[in-house]
């Protein structure tokens, strides 16, 4: 999740990240619309499903992704 965190500062992303345990969650404002966050959304369920993260929650509105993860399950 560094390369993510990484993205986003290079991209000048307003971020946040979130952990309590081995759940994380990221919230991302990127201004670019709905689409663009359903096309990030999107993006990012594929790359976390491919590192074995199943139990994922997205939230999408226009202007930002919201989602969340477990790292134990």
């Amino acid at each position: 999740m560094d390369a993510l965190e990484s993205w986003a500062k290079t991209s000048n992303f307003p971020f946040s990240h979130q952990s309590d345990y081995d759940m994380h969650s990221y919230m991302i404002h990127h201004g670019m619309g709905k689409k663009w966050a359903q096309y990030f959304g999107e993006t990012f369920r594929i790359i976390l499903e491919q590192l074995g993260l199943k139990k994922t929650k997205y939230d999408v509105t226009n202007n930002a992704l919201t989602f969340s993860f477990d790292i134990a399950g």
